[in-house]
């Protein structure tokens, strides 16, 4: 598919022409300034700034913290997705040119800035493919904070999350997961949704804990992903901010160690949480 076609097909999907320019410009390299994105669009400096509001918004895009502000393009199978839910089926030529561009994606993926290595995810749907691709490439361990908002936008997107994780497990990934306590008024039900079956090991992979500082999930030691309010006044959603550094992953590490040693340990059979052991005692004091 050429260029022109990849245009006039992305048109067609509801996209403005600059839309479409910033976004396939992306694909020349990992990240881009805002100056470089325009070069290569051939559109005004101020519109690229417009458009790529736009593109952030429709989860197309990611932004990356630095000292200057750059961008990069996000998984293309997001786009798939996208653009399935707006049609509301599926197309052919929508597959091939995601195909395509994920072909262009994975080449260009360390064509980059090694100080690019935090990316701003601020769009659900970034968030969920972040999470399976994370998980996907994980060999030996995750660990993770979990409390709400939870990382998922619809009962499909659940299940897939769910999925990926006992694809893990079965593959022998460890996973310890340090809860934060739901209020009493909400507890039968969270329990009820987030841990249905009995726990085969009581307590080797789920712990609980009064309030978690943050939302946070740490990969291998490697990559890290987590959450924070933000920063904008009328925006009351998260954003996630994935960092690939392991450096920081392993100092998120230490804190959830320490976490973890304090945390209350626990089993769930059909909706209702035990506690048990010490962490059973200590409750009861």
């Amino acid at each position: 598919m050429n260029i022109t076609s990849r245009i006039n097909l992305m048109k067609q999907l509801g996209f403005t022409e600059y839309e479409v320019k910033c976004y396939l410009a992306l694909f020349e390299r990992e990240s881009l300034t805002v100056s470089e994105i325009a070069a290569i669009a051939g559109i005004p400096r101020p519109k690229a700034y417009e458009v790529l509001k736009k593109l952030l918004a429709k989860g197309l895009i990611v932004s990356i913290v630095g000292p200057v502000s750059k961008y990069a393009a996000s998984n293309p199978d997001i786009f798939r997705q996208l653009s399935h839910d707006t049609l509301n089926k599926s197309l052919k030529e929508v597959d091939e040119l995601s195909t395509e561009l994920s072909t262009l994606f994975q080449k260009n993926k360390h064509n980059d800035n090694p100080l690019d290595f935090i990316k701003v995810y601020s769009n659900s749907a970034q968030i969920h493919s972040k999470f399976l691709e994370l998980f996907s490439k994980t060999k030996n361990e995750v660990l993770s904070f979990t409390k709400p908002p939870f990382a998922f936008a619809n009962i499909k997107q659940r299940e897939e999350q769910y999925k990926i994780q006992l694809e893990a497990t079965l593959r022998g990934v460890i996973i310890r997961n340090i809860y934060e306590a739901p209020p009493p008024e909400e507890a039968a039900e969270f329990y009820k949704i987030r841990l249905t079956k009995k726990v085969s090991n009581p307590g080797d992979g789920y712990r609980e804990y009064d309030k978690l500082p943050i939302k946070l999930m740490i990969f291998d030691e490697k990559a890290c992903l987590f959450s924070l309010k933000s920063p904008l006044q009328e925006n009351k959603s998260l954003v996630a901010l994935c960092a690939e550094h392991e450096t920081l992953a392993m100092s998120f590490k230490y804190l959830f160690e320490s976490l973890w040693e304090k945390a209350r340990n626990y089993y769930v059979i059909d909706g209702h949480k035990h506690f048990f052991g010490k962490e059973k005692e200590s409750k009861k004091k």
